[in-house]
């Protein structure tokens, strides 16, 4: 039965490896597929995020998330001293590390980059004089601004903003969003209003843009999830822990020479 089971699992190998040879011959493609689709998306107004004053870890990674996912070109973080700043990204999942960061000493500095840019400020709060984002009220070039988890934008931050928005609610269940939550939805109604490409769907995800997560996406979209499993790994995975499982009875006394 073992050896049944083992001469399975080498063919499975030998299966996996042809889709393997066949997606490297492919990649190529993929991937000027992918920089053809950035190089579109580029080509539309662009959208930048301003972090400044959002205290939780977990919502700077999870806006960094969905900047990375919605065409988000930069992200501003304001940093007396950037060189010695750490960014907390948890929660980014990995995005951070293909996101542009880009460094100010204050909002001063900010406000005068994207005069000099022609990038419009757009503070998100729910305010008399903001506009709702379903009407997408966008000028072109815009930078968003969140404010703070408890007390939202302060009187700095609205200082520098052009104008705003908001996201309008339909119950009396909470009086505002988690500020993670806010920014998604501001970004996604953003780069549907510019027109952005949408990525590709590879079986039931996005495709990634690097070369690794290419070939799996492509691997998974041809023979499903189980091409991504190693045979013989998972079988010397099972030995090992058939031998840890005896070691762990020796110790124990319960096999005796």
């Amino acid at each position: 039965m073992e050896s049944q089971d083992v001469t399975q699992e080498e063919q499975q190998v030998d299966q996996v490896q042809t889709i393997i040879e066949q997606v490297d011959l492919n990649q190529q493609e993929e991937e000027q597929k992918v920089s053809e689709l950035q190089q579109y998306n580029n080509t539309k107004p662009q959208s930048y995020l301003l972090m400044f004053n959002v205290q939780k870890q977990k919502n700077f990674g999870t806006l960094i998330r969905s900047a990375a996912a919605f065409n988000v070109n930069q992200v501003f973080v304001i940093d007396s001293q950037p060189t010695k700043k750490r960014i907390s990204c948890f929660g980014s999942q990995g995005t951070a590390s293909k996101t542009n960061f880009q460094y100010f000493t204050g909002l001063k500095d900010v406000k005068q980059y994207c005069n000099e840019r022609n990038i419009s400020i757009c503070g998100i709060e729910i305010m008399p004089e903001a506009q709702p984002i379903h009407s997408h009220p966008f000028k072109g070039n815009t930078l968003f601004m969140l404010g703070n988890e408890g007390s939202g934008l302060n009187k700095n931050q609205i200082a520098i903003c052009d104008h705003f928005v908001y996201i309008p609610q339909y119950t009396d269940k909470t009086a505002s969003l988690n500020v993670a939550i806010s920014g998604s939805i501001i970004f996604q109604h953003f780069a549907q209003w510019a027109g952005y490409q949408e990525q590709k769907i590879v079986g039931y995800k996005f495709e990634e843009g690097d070369k690794e997560s290419i070939k799996k996406g492509m691997l998974i979209a041809t023979v499903g999830n189980a091409a991504t499993n190693d045979p013989v790994k998972k079988r010397e995975q099972r030995q090992q822990k058939k031998n840890e499982e005896l070691d762990e009875h020796l110790e124990e006394g319960l096999i005796l020479e």
